[in-house]
């Protein structure tokens, strides 16, 4: 009995060392299968990211070969006119200049005069002074009409650089690292944004309409990204409205853009920037906010101002979004994040 006993406490104690053994072994697979799998989503993540930043260079190359492609025609407009036209004026005016000094260093000024007094031989019932004095005339007037073109393709090349730099500027801005997020007061920037625009609303007959929640709502931000969000909003909506008068399109009479809050009992701080311009179509309501997409002239935007927002805004666990869009009657984007309480110390 006790020989049993013996036999199979070891059994019992062998099958227990081998279960140890495997479970060890087994715990060792899947430490390593967990590196693994962290190393490939990290790779993964890096992947996705060289991914978009080739794709945002690639449309940012796009975006910007199309200015400076403007920009080498208008110079090589400008190279070939000033080539043809100045040569032949300058050539002109050269031969005038001489004939003259050539005549007074032989005859002296009486000699000069009796000269131009003369008949022309290119222009039949005119005196060689009035031919010359003709020219001069031409001459001059293929100066000014050159300085009035020059001064058109200089605000035009002036132009074409600023879109460039506003590309570049808005690549930097969607690259960079997000800045520091505090305790801040939703009321306060877009209070800040309000008081940027509101001269350019109001020149533009625009009504600003504010609908702000009781309380003082706060999230955890950064401020001037947060004022940037609502500023390019806000410039959106201006930009829609005028480009819909120019173009007789469907607004609301008045013409107006709010800006409301609410916190939600889930905690979360809602702001709607809305307006009652020519709205937005459906099936833009995801790809506005594509780097380089837009429904703007080429010299009215880049495509990037949306992204960035989206970018801003998702960097502190919000979203932002087209809630709704009926041309004429209202269209509101919608930013939610995360409400943060009462301000702690040490936060702005």
């Amino acid at each position: 009995m006790t020989q049993d006993l013996r036999v199979s406490r070891e059994k019992v104690e062998e099958y227990s060392r081998d279960l140890e053994k495997k479970v060890e072994q087994r715990t060792e697979q899947l430490a390593a299968q967990n590196v693994a799998i962290k190393e490939a989503q990290e790779a993964l993540v890096r992947t996705t990211r060289l991914a978009s930043v080739g794709e945002i260079a690639g449309r940012a190359a796009h975006e910007v070969l199309n200015p400076l492609t403007n920009i080498n025609a208008r110079v090589e407009k400008i190279r070939n006119q000033a080539l043809q036209k100045n040569e032949t004026d300058l050539k002109l005016l050269k031969e005038i200049s001489e004939g003259w000094a050539t005549e007074y260093s032989a005859k002296g000024a009486q000699g000069l005069l009796a000269a131009l007094s003369g008949p022309s031989t290119a222009q039949e019932g005119k005196t060689l002074f009035e031919e010359d004095i003709e020219n001069i005339r031409a001459i001059a007037g293929d100066v000014l009409a050159s300085m009035t073109t020059l001064q058109s393709d200089t605000v035009f090349l002036l132009s074409e650089s600023d879109r460039i730099n506003k590309i570049v500027n808005g690549m930097r801005q969607l690259s960079r690292v997000s800045g520091t997020a505090r305790n801040i007061a939703v009321h306060a920037f877009l209070d800040s944004a309000l008081s940027t625009m509101s001269d350019l609303l109001l020149k533009n007959k625009i009504r600003i309409e504010v609908l702000y929640c009781d309380g003082q709502p706060r999230i955890l931000a950064d401020s001037d990204e947060m004022l940037q969000v609502v500023s390019n909003l806000l410039r959106n909506s201006l930009q829609a409205i005028n480009e819909a008068r120019d173009q007789n399109g469907k607004i609301g009479e008045p013409v107006w853009i709010r800006i409301a809050t609410e916190v939600t009992p889930a905690g979360r701080v809602l702001i709607r920037v809305a307006d009652n311009g020519p709205g937005i179509a459906e099936e833009n309501f995801q790809r506005i906010f594509e780097p380089t997409f837009t429904t703007k002239n080429p010299d009215e935007g880049t495509g990037l101002g949306l992204s960035i927002c989206r970018r801003f805004v998702r960097a502190y666990e919000g979203e932002v979004r087209v809630e709704k869009s009926i041309s004429g009657v209202e269209t509101v984007f919608l930013i939610d994040l995360p409400e943060a309480g009462e301000q702690s110390n040490g936060n702005a």
